[in-house]
């Protein structure tokens, strides 16, 4: 999962969140990471995305990507395996102090950034739908 992975490789993550173009082009192309590529757009809604994951990469990723969004089912999924940073991962993503405080205290800081940078994501486009939402 995640944590398998390099820091300069979270940092691209962590910059395509941010809606940085570059960095999830690069995600796609040089860093050969396309799994955080779809990983970010399931957790954004794209269901092809989200079927990727579950067909290619993991399952756990998939739920993961559902729990972030509050689907009750994958929460409870996560919450029953033994290995609790992707529950505590998907609660930091969703601005719980438990998911923060558990990554903190296990030697999972450096994911908090990516965590946080979810949580900023996630509200500008809960705005920018509230924004742009057709009226009548």
């Amino acid at each position: 999962m995640l944590q398998n992975y390099s820091q300069e490789t979270l940092d691209v993550f962590t910059n395509a969140i941010k809606g940085y173009r570059k960095a999830f082009k690069a995600l796609m192309t040089t860093e050969k990471r396309p799994e955080l590529a779809a990983f970010w757009s399931a957790i954004k809604g794209d269901e092809q995305a989200a079927m990727f994951l579950k067909a290619r990469v993991s399952r756990d990723w998939w739920l993961m990507s559902r729990a972030i969004n509050h689907d009750e089912n994958a929460l409870k999924a996560l919450q029953q395996k033994d290995d609790k940073f992707d529950i505590s991962f998907v609660l930091a993503c969703q601005d719980r102090v438990e998911g923060k405080y558990w990554l903190a205290q296990n030697g999972c800081s450096r994911f908090l950034p990516i965590c946080e940078a979810v949580v900023e994501a996630m509200k500008k486009l809960a705005w920018e739908e509230i924004i742009y939402k057709p009226l009548g």
